[in-house]
């Protein structure tokens, strides 16, 4: 008989994190809970308007525009242009019906989106269901995402779609999940990387049509905007501004470039960190986890272990990309046997998602302590996995040299 030891005190904890937020967000200001939100909510759903103003004029990559030769201008353009042509849209339908109305139209859209892939992939009686993805939409990672009005919650909820019927019996539903995964591609890139899991099956014909759906999808938008498929080196110029701009920017984020600024005041030591340890250690550990993900023989690891990667080492790895581990913590739960160990793992899920916001006051400024548990619960997550999945794939090469 199933317990559901882990599903219980995980809701148990952050719905009871959620309340302790929620009161003292209302009631004791002085505890800096709005800081869960950028900018505590002064730059409210920036990221919608942003990505709207920029397509507007259908020139989203600047190629024209005098601006283009600002640096700082060009971080903000590192949208793929299917985004840029979703806002265009959207900015479209908002001359016939109120601005303001289309946006919470939208970010409603993609919640609900996320909610009922989330609550249909779990496998879990309904009450677990329900509690479950409720527990996952009171996380700092949801607030935070929802209140920028960023478009991953979309492409959170594609990547969802097609991890739990990528293996569908209906061939339609595996369809659309191929080509939800191909429109997750299309607007963030990074969740490519989930096509590993048609390899890893060895279902190329599948992974072929995925990709040739990624590739109209990421690439003849470029034709609706000034400059058409030339504006390609222009995204991929401003992304490489960007990730310089924000290598080393202390912000609530994943990825070890978070730490940075903890050395900033003992420059040799920043030094060494910036160009060996934080490079090279996560181009190590990316290789490692990527290479090795195919023999976890539980597939809630295989799969959570990619969502990792993605989450954690890329760059521009802000507070929103936790939405991808989202799909991996249901399938956790979906898991019919658990060790004594995954209760650890019950525990990172939790300081991952707290929404509650742990701020102590030092002499040089606050400490956002709930903010580096977040960073580090994923980062010991990914070290854990990876680590889990090499030690089989040693022995797999060892027999292999000795047959």
């Amino acid at each position: 008989m199933v317990s559901f030891k882990h599903e219980k005190i995980f809701v148990t904890s952050i719905f009871s994190l959620f309340f302790i937020f929620i009161f003292l967000f209302i009631f004791v200001p002085e505890t800096q809970q709005s800081s869960i939100f950028f900018r505590q909510t002064q730059d409210y759903m920036m990221d919608y308007h942003n990505v709207i103003n920029y397509s507007a004029n259908l020139d989203p990559y600047q190629y024209n525009d005098i601006a283009y030769i600002d640096q700082s201008a060009r971080t903000e353009r590192i949208y793929p242009p299917l985004a840029y042509l979703i806002f265009y849209l959207l900015g479209k339908g908002a001359h016939f019906v109120n601005v303001n109305l289309t946006m919470n139209l939208f970010m409603l859209f993609c919640s609900f989106f996320l909610f009922f892939t989330l609550y249909e992939g779990y496998y879990g009686k309904k009450i677990y269901r329900i509690a479950i993805i409720s527990a996952l939409m009171c996380s700092s990672i949801f607030l935070f995402s929802y209140e920028r009005g960023n478009i991953i919650i979309l492409v959170a909820a594609c990547c969802a779609f097609f991890i739990f019927n990528f293996c569908s019996e209906d061939k339609i539903i595996k369809e659309i999940a191929l080509i939800a995964l191909a429109f997750a591609t299309a607007l963030k890139i990074s969740p490519a990387l989930l096509g590993l899991l048609l390899l890893f099956e060895k279902r190329w014909k599948e992974a072929f049509r995925v990709t040739i759906y990624g590739a109209v999808l990421a690439f003849l938008p470029f034709i609706f905007f000034d400059g058409s498929f030339r504006n390609i080196c222009t995204l991929i110029t401003n992304v490489g501004i960007f990730n310089r701009h924000y290598e080393f920017a202390h912000v609530p984020r994943f990825n070890f470039r978070y730490w940075a600024p903890a050395f900033l005041y003992i420059p040799p030591i920043f030094t060494i960190f910036k160009y060996t340890i934080f490079p090279y250690f996560e181009i190590v550990l990316g290789f490692f986890a990527v290479a090795t993900a195919y023999f976890h023989k539980e597939r809630w690891k295989q799969i959570m272990q990619l969502l990792l990667v993605f989450s954690v080492l890329m760059i521009n790895s802000f507070q929103y990309t936790g939405l991808y581990m989202f799909a991996g913590i249901i399938l956790f739960f979906n898991s019919d046997k658990h060790s004594r160990f995954d209760g650890w793992f019950t525990l990172l899920f939790i300081l991952l998602l707290n929404p509650l916001r742990i701020i102590i006051p030092v002499n040089i400024g606050v400490i956002d302590l709930s903010t580096m548990l977040m960073n580090l619960s994923a980062s010991i997550m990914l070290i854990i996995l990876t680590t889990q999945s090499t030690i089989p794939t040693l022995k797999f090469i060892k027999s292999k040299m000795h047959s």
